[in-house]
């Protein structure tokens, strides 16, 4: 599936309006918990993005 950049935005925007000290590690992890939460409640990825398994955490392929 391909990723709704649109949505991204929106959901980023969302993020940077009700977090404090918002820096790009956090969006990443907040992105992350926001899709297997998701996944797990309705059995959907939020964004359609595939994760990364990197040293300091999984990082969204696609929106990184």
């Amino acid at each position: 599936m391909k990723v709704d950049m649109d949505k991204v935005a929106v959901i980023t925007a969302y993020f940077a309006d009700n977090t404090k000290g918002l820096y790009v590690t956090k969006i990443l992890k907040l992105f992350y918990y926001l899709d297997f939460i998701s996944y797990k409640m309705r059995g959907a990825s939020v964004t359609n993005d595939v994760y990364l398994k990197l040293p300091y955490g999984p990082v969204p392929s696609t929106i990184k």
